[in-house]
């Protein structure tokens, strides 16, 4: 309906019902034209053509952005979705996710649907916001019935009011937003909060941080540029540097970058502020004091946004006392934890673990933590954010609590590994809250390690031997050394797990005289403390030593020592141990009596003492002829190892010496010769006499082989990964993807599928295209190709072409 147009039973400008004629005053008795003082106010707006667009942003609260907005499309289609479906949404994240910029770009989005825009960063006092909605939509703050002119305003057409920055006011925001939902059935609101408000039919829309370049990877500029948080760092970095470019040789810097802010956009936005004045190695460098790094923050933002500091401290300000205490306690814990932990290094002040759980869920509905999905839901674990707990660590320093925060988690560290350190067999159950509690042991270890600490001694063995689970061995050595000298007088309880420990890893670095003395020491300690426990892991130790410095009889003697002192739950490896060193000395039938009183199906035996179990049991079924049973047993024993080279590789060669009792030389060689190459890139020998069985095997291999195709199996086998020459020795590959098998002599060795590569290879084809011929991927395309390199001994397309010609011309 137009404006004026004359009626006398609705409104002039929205056509709804008009009240009765006032009955006094200067207007009684005249009739009313409009239904509401807003309608009055647009009226005269058209009239005098001073109407502005319902909607835009009010210039005084938020300018119009002048960068680009980045990456969010999933969380703009999803909040789209949900205010159809809901009327009330709430948009939560930490602080500087970008909850404003996407609600502004959101609306934005929105075309022609009205709204309003209610900045609350600037307001105070729980009374104060309902007056900031009145001045947003235009309704005049002094009228004594201002709740009944803004239902008036909102309540005329399909409309969207955006509260910003509710996390200081939620009980006001709520109640408000609840009775204007009440009283308006048209309108729709989205707030931005650091934490849901809890009000009636409310949805909860989570912003977390931009993807990120997957860690611990090496990747090129295409898949870093293919992140959000990589494009929001180079959209800003050429906001101040429009020379900026990322290239093959920065990206892997670039993707450290965000990865080192958690794809925090503040974050990434003032690291990127920084490329014009300092080189990307230096920013990324500056990152360890990630707060005072990013402190340079747009000059007319909100104060809380000029830097990364003010944002956080705007969250910690909202926090209850309590809450406040356990935040920064739980800014010491270096990776995600669970409720018990939380508790153990907040200390006394928790009641309880519930009480503590009720903390951690307020902490994470107001985004200063963040819960790790997926978990179990009666044990749920949270995770900090880099800047956010580098904020709560000041925090701590600031109130001299640090030191005593970081004493309580080496205790509960300590207490944790106990259990691994005394275990036989690292890798079990025991080991695995102890593997999950990486970074926060490196924290606890570099904490104690000043003087001769029962929990230093404890968190330096759990390392190191995590680090020996990892493949790491040197990094454990050189921590266990340094242990070592802070107690000179052996007076920690666990010292002698320490020179055991130590014993075995420098063994493992080929140092068998250091080895032996270590292994002494560390067994003459435990008799004298007469702890059975530390000593048969020591004994265990010493008779590893002495089969790598080829002393059977004394290998067994420390072996039977190890039997004898052994708990209930260590003595099933402790057998096997013996009888690992019997097979090498020749005694197979003691061996075997021995294997009857283990079984790898035994509950306490973990998975890679299981494979060992059946490594042995395969070996004596290959000694008595079955060679069926081995193979099978052997093959069990790779799956169960197939994630630890250096117990894999054992199960690899045993399965070659199964091949080569099959007259299957091909596959047998290059089984030895991937077993040789991993035991090499690992830097780790097997002990000397089943060296000595190994070469003695390979030999008669690559003698019935004969040239090329012995040079051509070796060259294939040096060239598997570990997990394709596990692939390989467990059949796992199909026909096209092996190389030719032992049989006839042919004028080649390569497959009928390799050939077929080869001829495309000479007819020019690239991989994508051979790929699309022979309906394979480019990657088998690529594996293929290094087989045949490998076993025609080229090295590239020119030559594998040349030597295709040449065949042909002489078939």
């Amino acid at each position: 309906m137009r404006p004026d147009a004359a009626s006398d039973q609705t409104c002039l400008m929205c056509g709804n019902a008009l009240p009765p004629a006032r009955q006094n005053g200067p207007r009684a008795g005249r009739p009313a034209r409009y239904c509401s003082n807003a309608c009055r106010q647009r009226a005269f707006r058209h009239r005098t053509g001073t109407r502005d667009r319902i909607g835009r942003w009010d210039a005084d609260a938020v300018d119009e952005p002048g960068d680009r907005f980045v990456g969010r499309r999933r969380e703009l289609t999803l909040l789209n979705r949900q205010l159809r479906a809901s009327r009330l949404v709430t948009l939560t994240g930490p602080a500087g996710v970008g909850k404003t910029r996407t609600a502004r770009e959101f609306v934005g989005s929105l075309g022609t649907v009205p709204f309003y825009l209610v900045p609350l960063d600037s307001v105070s006092q729980p009374a104060q916001v309902l007056a900031a909605v009145a001045a947003a939509i235009g309704v005049d703050g002094r009228r004594q019935a201002m709740l009944d002119a803004v239902v008036e305003q909102l309540a005329v057409n399909r409309s969207l009011l955006v509260l910003d920055n509710c996390e200081h006011l939620p009980e006001a925001c709520a109640e408000l937003i609840e009775r204007l939902l009440g009283r308006c059935p048209r309108l729709r609101v989205l707030t931005t909060s650091r934490e849901p408000l809890r009000a009636r039919g409310e949805v909860v829309v989570r912003l977390g941080v931009l993807s990120l370049p997957k860690s611990g990877q090496a990747l090129g500029k295409e898949k870093v540029l293919a992140t959000e948080a990589a494009k929001l760092f180079v959209d800003r970095a050429l906001a101040v540097d429009p020379g900026f470019a990322v290239t093959e040789e920065n990206a892997a810097l670039v993707a450290q970058i965000c990865c080192r802010v958690d794809g925090l956009p503040l974050a990434i936005e003032l690291a990127a502020r920084r490329v014009s004045a300092v080189p990307l190695a230096e920013v990324l460098a500056g990152l360890t004091d990630q707060l005072g790094l990013l402190t340079d923050g747009i000059r007319t933002g909100p104060p809380r946004h000029r830097e990364l500091r003010a944002a956080i401290a705007w969250s910690y300000r909202l926090l209850t006392a309590g809450e406040r205490l356990v935040f920064r306690r739980i800014c010491v814990l270096e990776s995600d934890f669970d409720v018990p932990a939380a508790a153990d290094v907040v200390g006394v002040e928790a009641a309880s673990l519930a009480t503590t759980q009720r903390v951690l869920w307020s902490l994470e509905a107001k985004s200063l933590i963040q819960r790790v999905l997926p978990a179990e839901p009666d044990e749920p674990r949270f995770r900090l954010l880099n800047t956010v707990r580098n904020y709560g660590l000041e925090r701590l320093a600031a109130d001299a609590e640090l030191m005593a925060a970081r004493d309580r988690l080496a205790e509960r560290l300590a207490r944790i590994a106990g259990p691994a350190v005394s275990s036989f067999f690292f890798g079990g159950s025991a080991s695995v809250e102890v593997l999950r509690e990486r970074d926060n042991l490196v924290a606890a270890a570099e904490h104690t390690a000043h003087s001769a600490d029962e929990r230093h001694t404890v968190l330096a063995v759990a390392l190191a031997r995590m680090s020996w689970h990892l493949q790491q061995t040197s990094a454990g050595t050189d921590l266990l050394r340094r242990a070592i000298a802070l107690d000179p007088d052996r007076r920690t309880a666990h010292h002698c797990d320490l020179l055991s420990t130590l014993a075995w890893l420098t063994a493992l670095n080929r140092d068998y005289t250091e080895a032996f003395r270590l292994a002494i020491e560390a067994v003459g300690l435990a008799a004298r403390r007469d702890v059975p426990a530390q000593l048969t892991r020591a004994l265990d130790v010493l008779g590893r030593i002495h089969l790598f410095r080829d002393e059977f009889g004394q290998a067994v003697e420390a072996y039977r020592g190890c039997v004898r002192h052994a708990p209930a739950e260590d003595r099933p490896m402790c057998l096997r141990n013996l009888a690992w060193a019997l097979v090498l000395a020749g005694e197979v039938g003691e061996a075997a009596t021995l294997m009857t009183q283990t079984s790898s199906e035994d509950p306490v035996v973990s998975l890679r003492m299981r494979g060992a179990l059946m490594h042995t049991s395969g070996l004596l079924q290959l000694a008595e002829g079955d060679i069926a049973a081995a193979e099978k047993t052997f093959a069990a024993a790779l799956k169960a190892t197939a994630a630890h080279s250096y117990y894999a590789a054992y199960s690899i060669e045993a399965m070659a010496l199964v091949a080569a009792r099959q007259d299957d030389n091909y596959r047998a060689s290059i089984l030895f010769a991937g077993a040789a190459a991993t035991r090499e890139t690992l830097g780790l020998d097997a002990e000397p006499a089943w060296q000595r069985q190994l070469d003695a095997a390979t030999g008669r291999v690559l003698v019935a082989l004969g040239h090329p195709r012995a040079g051509a199996s070796v060259a294939y086998g040096n060239d598997l990964k570990l997990d394709q020459l596990v692939a390989y020795a467990l059949r796992r590959y199909r026909e096209d993807d092996v190389p030719a098998a032992a049989g006839e002599p042919t004028d080649h060795p390569l497959t009928d599928r390799e050939l077929q590569v080869v001829a495309l290879v000479a007819a020019g084809l690239t991989n994508p295209q051979i790929a699309g011929r022979l309906h394979i991927s480019a990657s088998t395309v690529k594996t293929h190709l290094a087989g045949i390199r490998n076993k025609l001994e080229l090295r590239s397309r020119t030559q594998i072409a040349v030597w295709y010609t040449a065949v042909r011309q002489v078939s």
